[in-house]
């Protein structure tokens, strides 16, 4: 920071000459009469003297975003000083590089100096910059010494109306960061997903990791977990290395269980075998990133330079086989025509469904598509004979609570029916395949079938919480479970379930909260939230929720049921409050904020108040856990809807989107 002795050199005559007591400075050091939210060296320049770098916007003074200043600014301090620059030598004031709504704030409330940091030419803070924030390892260690003044995290959330959550994963953003990695990252913007990536791995692959972000000019979690997908074990933090197995017990007993174990591996050898194809498929997927991230001179002369030797790995894998090389091999292999794909995908393509979503795979050899409906018992015959399943995952059903409240004989069909069809033709392919142990019917269902929670965070959904359906849909839904579980018991269907809380992500059609307030946001519509926006959520990542389901259907104890949570309790004001944060952030309105679009409107009938999952039977039988929390999902989400307009903006014409359903009126 700026003392007196390192300023007065570069500004003559603003300041006394060397043989004047500095105590007699015009500007003297902070703090004054203006408490600052951290320990900051600046020095305190009148209000009158500092010239705006740009012209604030009428009416700016009646936003949201503007009385969030003034209220934090009142409540602990100014997080940051301004930033100014002398125009001239010869001027009489100070250009703002950064603060043009804190000095209108300051003003407001009564002040007639303001802490600033006098900047350099040749410092960080300099005019043909012009600073708008922090970066994230500054914000970090401001946020950190608040902590340690004795500043609480909930008074720090209130003064930036952000949840307690947000505020703690900043505070913990260095935490498992190795002090090189924070060196290279102190000047950049970055979101919290970077370093929860980062920290799955050990000092030396963060510093390379660090280093390779850096030189492609991408900063983003997106490019951090494709770094920590492509990482060695041995360099990952949860790397275990194997230990030899002691044998114990008696001898005959052992060389059963050896010979038993040696099985298990020949049959896993030749699933490998069969399934080579998705092998390749990962292979052609890490191949296309490393190709573009060649493709990036700045990435490639920063490997040659330091690390030669993995260039010449990296040309080798660019050099290995393609997708389009992989088919012609199969081809020339004389693939057998009527070889199982890797994955059927049975759809009836309703009103919400959208062939763009598999688009990515749709020509994959690995992948096959039939288009069927549930509810026709002959079509699933066919499927079934014609695909030969090892696994059925059963997701097909209504799933849109409003619509079920207007229109209730759509779900009773689909979800009890069609499940019933579902059931009675995985019986029959599993009885005529002679059934086979690897088959698995993993039933997927919801947390709604338990019904509401109250208020208290110790009560949550367990596998044994009593059914208690309250909407048509959730009704639906816990049917079709004792249908699953009676084939299970009465047949010996081999079968999972699991009960998931509410998903959200990607390619999420527009009728469900999330995508309906991202959306209408981006249009300047009303974010409509039901009721006072207090009931209660848990939310999974979409991501999560697909790892957890391939999980269970490998390894789910049959005829056993998982709850899989997000750990992620949210109201659903909250919950906009939070997509409001981001899009002010990442897509600014002209004036005001997105939170001044927020709409209560009248509840629905029959509304829940809480949904909580306790998941601890699928974190202690099969090791999973969500990694994903709510605030870092929700950035993945609103980047993606923004990236992706030409995927949702033809789904804003199909029926019932945009429009208030659910109303139970005839």
């Amino acid at each position: 920071m700026n003392d007196l002795s390192t300023v007065k050199p570069l500004y003559p005559g603003a300041f006394p000459q060397p043989d004047t007591d500095d105590s007699d400075a015009p500007y003297p050091k902070a703090p004054l009469n203006l408490t600052l939210g951290f320990d900051l060296e600046t020095f305190q320049i009148p209000l009158e003297e500092l010239m705006p770098s740009k012209k604030v916007p009428d009416g700016v003074m009646t936003t949201r975003k503007f009385k969030q200043i003034v209220s934090s600014i009142r409540e602990i301090g100014l997080i940051e000083p301004l930033s100014v620059i002398k125009p001239d030598q010869d001027a009489a004031g100070f250009l703002l590089l950064d603060g043009n709504l804190r000095v209108l704030a300051l003003k407001e409330l009564g002040q007639d100096t303001a802490p600033c940091l006098i900047a350099k030419d040749f410092e960080t803070y300099t005019y043909n910059h012009r600073i708008n924030r922090l970066s994230t390892v500054q914000e970090h260690y401001m946020l950190r010494r608040a902590i340690d003044k004795g500043v609480s995290k909930e008074r720090l959330a209130r003064a930036f109306n952000v949840n307690l959550s947000t505020i703690n994963s900043r505070i913990n953003l260095l935490h498992g960061i190795c002090p090189k990695a924070v060196e290279l990252l102190q000047d950049h913007q970055f979101t919290p997903d970077v370093t929860r990536h980062l920290r799955k791995m050990k000092a030396a692959r963060q510093i390379e990791a660090v280093e390779l972000m850096i030189a492609a000019n991408t900063i983003t979690a997106a490019h951090a977990d494709a770094l920590l997908k492509a990482t060695p074990p041995e360099q990952r933090t949860d790397y275990k290395p194997p230990q030899p197995e002691q044998l114990k017990g008696d001898p005959l007993e052992q060389i059963v269980k050896l010979e038993r174990e040696m099985s298990q591996v020949q049959e896993k050898y030749k699933h490998a075998e069969e399934n080579y194809g998705s092998e390749l498929l990962n292979l052609v997927v890490a191949k296309g990133y490393l190709k573009k991230l060649m493709e990036n001179e700045a990435a490639r002369s920063f490997v040659a330079r330091h690390a030669s030797e993995i260039l010449e790995q990296f040309e080798l894998v660019l050099n290995t086989v393609s997708m389009e090389e992989a088919v012609e091999q199969a081809e020339r292999e004389d693939w057998p025509s009527g070889s199982k794909s890797a994955a059927q995908n049975l759809d009836a393509l309703t009103y919400a469904a959208n062939l763009a979503n598999v688009a990515p795979v749709a020509d994959s050899p690995l992948y096959a598509f039939v288009q069927a409906d549930i509810r026709d018992r002959a079509a699933l015959d066919a499927t079934f004979a014609a695909h030969r399943p090892d696994i059925v995952l059963h997701l097909a059903a209504e799933s849109h609570v409003d619509r079920s409240i207007d229109g209730p004989a759509d779900f009773i069909d689909t979800n009890i029916t069609g499940t019933f069809n579902m059931l009675e033709a995985a019986r029959k392919y599993w009885q005529a395949a002679g059934r086979p142990d690897g088959f698995r019917f993993h039933h997927v269902s919801t947390d709604e079938v338990f019904g509401s929670l109250p208020a208290d965070p110790a009560v949550q959904f367990t596998e044994t919480t009593a059914y208690d359906p309250r909407s048509p849909y959730s009704a639906s839904k816990a049917a079709s479970d004792h249908l699953v579980r009676a084939w299970f018991e009465t047949y010996g269907l081999p079968v999972v379930l699991s009960n998931c809380s509410n998903n959200y992500g990607p390619y999420h059609f527009p009728e469900k909260l999330i995508p309906v307030v991202i959306l209408n946001a981006l249009a300047g519509r009303a974010l409509p939230i039901y009721g006072d926006g207090s009931n209660i959520r848990d939310w999974l990542y979409v991501e999560d929720h697909a790892d957890a389901l391939l999980l269970m259907a490998t390894k789910g104890a049959l005829g056993r049921s998982y709850n899989i949570g997000g750990e992620n309790e949210r109201t659903n004001l909250q919950l906009v409050e939070t997509i409001c944060d981001i899009l002010d952030r990442v897509r600014p309105r002209d004036i005001g904020s997105y939170t001044d679009l927020i709409t209560f409107v009248i509840d629905r009938p029959g509304h829940d108040a809480r949904y909580a999952i306790d998941p601890s039977r699928i974190r202690d039988e099969l090791g999973w856990r969500p990694s994903v929390t709510v605030e870092e999902g929700l950035e993945r989400t609103v980047h993606w809807y923004l990236d992706n307009e030409a995927w949702w903006r033809p789904l804003l014409d199909r029926q019932g989107v945009g429009e208030r359903l659910g109303t139970g009126k005839p």
